[in-house]
């Protein structure tokens, strides 16, 4: 399995970020890709990725640390997308749920990011949190899937976020929180689901966050991947081997920087 978004560099995981790498592969997850926030965790995401097999780097400023950036941080990150182990610009957009930064902050870095991506050839990774209109708008008034995909991490929208972006080659990222909501209660994103285009999904857990059930309120780590692809698959109605295929081969086709699986 590919785990298309995670925190390892976290320092939840600073006493056993190892062990964690090695806990995900025993749990058959062999693609990792780690997310930057800024300018500095986006180098060492490069660096961390550079030190581990089947482990890749995306560089980008989270929204939420807007404030904090810099003129000329857009320009370092471009340098960084030039390694070969980075495989997209985000994690990126707008998040107005706590006001970490104002919008006069982030808006325009978001805007800046989204066009650098395309300079630097790179798919797009999405935050949004209590922005949701606000970013897919600047994301369609900036063109943003019309070079490379954009992947709407997190996703947890309804069916009709979902046939408004799908048809701009807007990829969706399914993490724990496919495993929540009460028995017989059917949440947005699952819904979604009906209308999403099967080869447009992507497995996440966001590690260390949203640990899917039974975990729910402890650390997330990717070796947990595998209860929230059990919940997808059936969603979907597949079985899980089929469903880790179907998202693999979707995530080799967001990331197409990745190499190509041994025995291709």
């Amino acid at each position: 399995m590919i785990d298309s978004h995670l925190h390892l560099l976290d320092p939840q995981f600073d006493a056993d970020r190892e062990a964690a790498i090695t806990r995900a592969r025993v749990e058959g997850v062999r693609v990792m890709v780690e997310i930057g926030l800024t300018v500095e965790s986006s180098r060492r995401a490069v660096e961390f990725a550079e030190a581990h097999e089947g482990v890749y780097a995306v560089v980008g400023f989270h929204p939420n640390h807007a404030s904090e950036a810099r003129p000329g941080d857009v320009d370092e990150l471009l340098k960084l997308a030039a390694h070969p182990k980075v495989v997209a610009w985000g994690e990126i957009g707008m998040d107005f749920f706590r006001e970490y930064a104002p919008r006069s902050a982030q808006e325009p870095l978001f805007r800046e990011q989204i066009r650098a991506a395309k300079l630097a050839d790179l798919p797009i990774v999405v935050h949004q949190r209590s922005a949701e209109e606000d970013v897919l708008d600047i994301l369609e008034e900036e063109g943003a899937s019309e070079k490379r995909p954009v992947d709407l991490h997190c996703f947890g929208s309804g069916p009709e976020v979902a046939a408004r972006m799908a048809p701009q080659n807007y990829y969706f990222g399914y993490g724990g929180t496919i495993t929540y909501g009460r028995k017989n209660q059917v949440s947005p994103a699952s819904e979604a689901l009906a209308v999403i285009p099967r080869e447009r999904i992507l497995l996440e857990t966001d590690s260390p966050y949203l640990a899917p059930i039974p975990h729910r309120g402890r650390r997330n780590e990717p070796a947990l991947l595998r209860h929230t692809a059990a919940a997808l698959a059936e969603a979907l109605g597949l079985r899980v081997r089929e469903l880790e295929e179907l998202t693999d081969a979707n995530a080799r086709k967001f990331f197409h920087r990745l190499p190509a699986p041994a025995g291709a």
